[in-house]
């Protein structure tokens, strides 16, 4: 039976959750992300800090494809310590090549210091988190069946 959440100890917490000590060549990662992410908004049609809500980081990056097949919808739940949408930009060029255009969201609203994030209810609020979405550009999000 799993441990109670309760029942972790700080360092196994900070073990566990702790990627920048469990990945030391992290930096190198976060500077290729970071590269390649301006290279791909410098390059790509573009739609930056597109707001969904009222909150300062809830904002998405719109990479819209021509003749759309599809959108993907790549959520950056923030980690809540780190990073932000802009940084995961890469993933958009090879999609968008393929007819599929991308929504980069943040989707982490930052909660108390020291607290986890309310990431949960934060895409929901976004109209990507709805069932159908125009999201505009051009970018649909079909309704489930």
């Amino acid at each position: 039976m799993p441990a109670r959440v309760s029942a972790l100890s700080a360092e196994f917490v900070e073990r566990e959750y702790n990627l920048r000590v469990a990945f030391p060549d992290h930096p190198q990662w976060f500077a290729r992300w970071a590269a390649d992410s301006a290279v791909a908004r410098s390059r790509l049609d573009a739609h930056l800090d597109v707001r969904y809500g009222s909150g300062p980081k809830q904002t998405m990056d719109l990479f819209p494809a021509a003749n759309a097949r599809g959108t993907l919808l790549f959520i950056h739940g923030g980690y809540w310590r780190a990073l932000d949408k802009v940084d995961h930009s890469f993933v958009a060029p090879p999609l968008v090549a393929d007819g599929i255009g991308v929504a980069v969201i943040n989707g982490a609203r930052p909660g108390p210091v020291g607290a986890s994030p309310r990431t949960s209810r934060s895409p929901a609020t976004c109209p990507a988190g709805k069932s159908r979405l125009r999201i505009g550009y051009g970018m649909t999000i079909p309704s489930r069946r």
